[in-house]
């Protein structure tokens, strides 16, 4: 396998990374306490409106007429509207809300702050796991090239033995270099998967 891309790397750590998308939560928890803070220092507006319909009735009039008297009441009809609006200022809340609106404010700078801190640190992280894995990559390629060597050292010097031209201890050594070699090639092995169990740390692929 190749060695992972780094731009790849890097846009997954700040997309996936737990830390990262509680402290964004925060940030915007704190945004939205300043805008609500400021609110505060907004006077309040107040409106209202009516409307009226009166119905009186007036003077009785007398009219003369043939059949006898008759009286007529003329009836009126009012309607009115009114609108009114206002604005009010509680005074004595000034001092209040200005000292909420700095705690808000200060709250949303240490949460942008810290943000931008824990993205260094994301950034940090996956470039030293990124840098791991190269270096574990090429210690097993060394490591291979090692244990392949000391086998064929082996091979030769068990010739010689079998043949009388090489001596037990020659063997021996031979033996213990294949061993070393095995064993550095599995070391540089395990350091590869660390290193990658590192990556998928940094970039937020598995829980904390």
């Amino acid at each position: 396998d190749g060695n992972p891309d780094s731009v790849t790397a890097f846009t997954a750590a700040l997309a996936e990374r737990p830390d990262l998308r509680a402290a964004r939560k925060r940030l915007s928890a704190a945004r939205a306490d300043q805008k609500a803070a400021l609110g505060g220092k907004i006077p309040f507006l107040s409106h209202s409106f009516r409307k009226g319909n009166t119905d009186s009735r007036g003077d009785g009039r007398i009219f003369n007429n043939e059949f006898g008297i008759d009286t007529t009441f003329v009836r009126t009809n009012t309607k009115s509207w009114s609108y009114q609006i206002g604005v009010s200022w509680n005074i004595l809340d000034g001092l209040v809300t200005e000292s909420n609106m700095q705690r808000a404010k200060y709250n949303k700078l240490l949460q942008e702050h810290q943000l931008l801190e824990l993205e260094n640190t994301a950034l940090v992280e996956t470039k030293e796991a990124l840098v791991a894995i190269r270096n574990a990559r090429a210690q097993i390629l060394v490591a291979r090239e090692g244990r392949t060597s000391a086998e064929e050292d082996l091979n030769l010097s068990q010739e010689r033995y079998s043949v009388g031209l090489g001596t037990i201890l020659e063997l021996i050594d031979a033996q213990v270099n294949v061993s070393r070699a095995r064993t550095g090639e599995v070391t540089a092995m395990a350091a590869l998967k660390r290193a990658e169990a590192q990556l998928d740390e940094a970039v937020g692929r598995i829980n904390w």
